[in-house]
């Protein structure tokens, strides 16, 4: 008898990554949401914390608001590839 798992939960780096990396150019909400899977309640817990951190920045209306990584976010994600390459060894 085989065992099943249940898929795992994206750690909660992960998650910001997922957001960040996917806002290099901007995106909406419903992209980020599907390519996260997050629904819209986690997704902005997400980003009101990436914004007050000053990783994503919001523009537009909030019917078409546009999400775009800052320069502070892309060195975020260089620095956590940076830190996986020295743990991958």
């Amino acid at each position: 008898m085989g065992t099943e798992t249940e898929p795992r939960k994206p750690s909660r780096l992960g998650i910001i990554r997922c957001i960040l990396k996917n806002s290099v150019t901007r995106s909406s909400k419903i992209e980020l949401t599907c390519v996260c899977e997050l629904n819209p309640s986690q997704f902005d817990l997400y980003v009101d914390f990436l914004v007050k951190m000053r990783l994503l920045e919001v523009s537009g209306e909030e019917e078409a608001e546009a999400f775009e990584t800052t320069r502070k976010g892309e060195e975020f994600l260089r620095d956590c590839a940076w830190i996986e390459r020295l743990l991958a060894g």
